[in-house]
């Protein structure tokens, strides 16, 4: 943990949770895919014979993995974030260091939606808390056959305020971060 994301001292952190930007996802899943295409080729070329025409430019097929790969690590490592929620004093915050600060009570919105590949269902979570002074966060998970879709989810995402997007890493972590939300709001309601 960096100096600047450790808590103040009359700061308690409730809960943390791993999210990504949704900024560079596809390029870095671009990147990760060349950096396999060429690993791949590289591996088969080891353990087969090789024909003569494709000898001379094995080398190249390392090289090509290190070239795909290397930015891919480092868009990976920049898009990380941590979430947390937050108590300071009185006052109970989300936040993800740095960035955004959305202070509770949060509206709770959100909707889920079904696409297939091939003949397995991926389930896309969408969840969005937005604050009383117009600050707003989405946040995606996507949740393969194995998952399953999540039973009575959200049927509606407001479309105002604008939100900063982001996707969470654990499976589940739209629940439980949706059951904590919630839990909060009724506890600063009383």
């Amino acid at each position: 943990m960096a100096y600047r994301d450790r808590p103040a001292a009359d700061e308690q952190v409730l809960d943390t949770f791993d999210v990504a930007m949704e900024r560079g996802g596809q390029t870095m899943a671009l990147l990760f895919s060349g950096a396999m295409v060429f690993g791949v080729a590289f591996a088969v070329a080891v353990l087969t014979d090789v024909p003569p025409a494709i000898a001379p430019w094995v080398w190249t097929f390392p090289v090509g993995a290190v070239v795909f790969g290397a930015p891919a690590v480092v868009m990976w490592s920049r898009r990380r974030r941590k979430l947390q929620i937050v108590r300071l004093g009185a006052d109970v915050k989300l936040r993800v260091p740095g960035q955004l600060e959305l202070t509770f009570p949060l509206r709770v919105s959100g909707t889920q939606m079904t696409t297939r590949i091939g003949a397995g269902p991926v389930h896309h979570v969408y969840l969005k808390l937005a604050d009383r002074h117009g600050r707003a966060i989405v946040l995606q998970e996507i949740r393969g056959a194995a998952y399953g879709a999540v039973d009575d989810w959200l049927s509606k995402t407001e479309r105002e305020p604008p939100a900063e997007s982001y996707e969470l890493s654990g499976a589940g972590d739209a629940v439980r971060i949706r059951a904590k939300v919630e839990a909060l709001n009724a506890e600063l309601a009383d």
